[in-house]
């Protein structure tokens, strides 16, 4: 682009231009009509990803709540328990399995975690990756049949 179009290109159209600038712009070569069709899918594709999304994350943050609820109550047991004994050593011994237990659960509950996420973001994607793979057919499509009106005029 040479320095005098770029500057054209940024000039601001006086009163009455803007309709000339407007109607040498190319026309798409499918009717408006489809386009707002497909435009309505694709908002349509891109809510329910959304409406996935969040249902899944309401479900991750309920089960997350549970699950502290559960491990706090089932250490507060065992704490109760290992108290309980008299040696020190027996004690000391007794909390490094509460530890131990704490531990494992804690990576369980991580990797339930994440298995839910990952599934959640696979359902999504499939979603949209659905509308854009069928949006690109109907673009083809739509450009296909306007060539074929164009050839028939």
């Amino acid at each position: 682009m040479t320095e005098n179009n770029f500057l054209k290109f940024f000039t601001p159209l006086k009163s009455g231009q803007s309709m000339k600038a407007t109607m040498a712009i190319p026309l798409f070569p499918f009717d408006v009509g489809t386009m707002m069709e497909m435009q309505r899918r694709n908002l349509k594709a891109l809510a329910t990803a959304q409406q996935l999304t969040l249902e899944s994350l309401q479900v991750i943050a309920h089960r997350q709540g549970a699950m502290i609820g559960d491990l706090a109550s089932e250490q507060a047991s065992l704490l109760r328990e290992a108290m309980q004994t008299g040696e020190p050593a027996d004690k000391v011994a007794e909390q490094t399995l509460i530890l131990q237990s704490f531990y494992e659960r804690l990576v369980d509950h991580a990797r339930e975690i994440n298995d839910m996420l990952t599934q959640s973001s696979h359902e999504t994607a499939d979603v949209l990756h659905q509308r854009v793979g069928s949006s690109l057919n109907e673009l083809r499509d739509a450009i296909a049949r306007a060539k074929d009106r164009k050839r028939a005029a």
